[in-house]
């Protein structure tokens, strides 16, 4: 930010001489008032209205106008929050220890919420300790209403945290929210989405900008997760590992293989060679045949809800990145675990295998490309490929899933 105050929220109303507030943005809903043409003037921070409000005024003419939360209502603030906010701006972007910031966490949750999102978008990488300063009771609180849930409690009082916390962790608390509301309407789908949600955000953010004790409930939660689901017990513990703060992996990673394997220590022939990805419960077989096949096996562990469930594979060339391969395998109950196959040319140098560790329902592949999916198909093995065509059957028309399925059924 410039020595010209702008707008934190993107929606601010002119202040009357009665006190009385204006449309917003002057009737411009739709535009961004941090974007205004207002604003290439003069203004400084000020309170104003009653109650007193968040405000600027333009030097040169006295104008004065409120910043608005998304109710279109004016944002309180106090002289102590005020004085904080102005001695931000004044350092912007460089927030240091000496600024009172924990001050702010008496403020409306919509003000410090806004203030983070600006700080996100102009700062860079601001210390995570500034993040501290949001509601994180009320997210550990809904974190150990799921681990009650998870470990046999019943219904409690309904924890909405909406939109404020996403300037920290982004998804965190949509996840969470989706897990409860899973439970709440008895809907798998929602609770397994939720949770598949709640890892790739915490693995994508910076725990540090989460408290001690919101990382604590997190990791309670998550524990909880992994003794009711096995299929998840890979993820869970990655993920646990990070808000330890210690490294984590997203993929389960094969050693560097060669495309032709070496003979028997006897010197037979071998028609094929099998190599181990992951760990029981949630592993690969990479097969290479002499046949320059190469084939992918699923083997993971049920999940507890009967959902159609897919995993993403890579086959990763370093040496020729066109190479590269992407694939999806579906997986069908087999026994006592989901299975699923793919089997595509061997590539033609050293490669690996990645697998991610959290597999996904057929509602996360809705943006995914019809032609990468119908390349998995296409991969497929009969029984694999039914899957396909089955979970396909089930959805809308327009879900890539089924685009991808009548394509490949019309090659048939």
């Amino acid at each position: 930010m410039t020595s010209v105050h702008r707008p934190m929220s993107t929606w601010v109303a002119r202040l009357g001489t009665a006190g009385s507030v204006g449309p917003v943005n002057d009737g411009h809903r739709r535009a961004d008032a941090r974007t205004l043409p207002w604003f290439e003037t003069t203004w400084s921070r000020v309170r104003a209205g009653e109650p007193a409000a968040l405000a600027l005024i333009e030097e040169g003419t006295g104008t004065v106008v409120v910043e608005l939360d998304n109710y279109s209502v004016p944002i309180p603030v106090s002289e102590a929050g005020l004085t904080v906010v102005v001695q931000a701006e004044r350092e912007w972007p460089a927030i240091t220890e000496s600024s009172d910031w924990s001050a702010l966490a008496f403020e409306p949750i919509q003000l410090r919420y806004l203030l983070l999102r600006r700080l996100n978008a102009e700062a860079g990488a601001p210390p995570p300790w500034l993040f501290h300063i949001l509601d994180w009771h009320r997210v550990d609180e809904l974190a150990a209403q799921i681990t009650r849930r998870l470990t046999g409690g019943g219904d409690e009082p309904l924890i909405v945290l909406r939109h404020h916390y996403s300037p920290a962790v982004p998804g965190l608390t949509s996840a969470l929210e989706q897990i409860d509301a899973g439970y709440r309407e008895g809907n798998a789908e929602a609770r397994y989405r939720g949770l598949a949600a709640l890892l790739t955000a915490v693995r994508a953010g910076d725990v540090d900008r989460l408290p001690r004790s919101t990382r604590a409930a997190l990791l309670s939660m998550l524990a909880a997760v992994a003794a009711g689901s096995r299929m998840l017990g890979v993820a869970v513990r990655e993920t646990a590992r990070q808000l330890a703060g210690d490294p984590f992996r997203t993929y389960l990673t094969s050693e560097l293989l060669e495309p032709l394997f070496e003979a028997a220590a006897a010197g037979e022939d071998r028609e094929q060679e099998t190599t181990p990805v992951g760990e029981p419960g949630f592993a690969l077989s990479v097969t290479r045949s002499v046949r320059r096949r190469l084939l992918i096996t699923a083997r993971v562990a049920p999940g507890g809800d009967d959902l159609p469930s897919f995993l993403h594979v890579r086959v990763i060339v370093p040496g020729a990145p066109g190479e590269d391969r992407q694939l999806w395998i579906s997986l069908r109950p087999e026994g006592d675990a989901l299975t699923g196959t793919v089997d595509i040319p061997l590539p033609p140098a050293a490669f690996e295998v990645t697998v991610a560790d959290v597999p996904v329902t057929a509602a996360a592949l809705r943006f995914t490309a019809p032609d990468e999916l119908l390349d998995s198909i296409r991969a497929a093995d009969f029984a694999s490929a039914d899957v396909w065509l089955d979970t396909g059957d089930a959805l809308p028309d327009g879900h890539p899933v089924r685009e991808a399925a009548r394509r490949f059924e019309e090659e048939q």
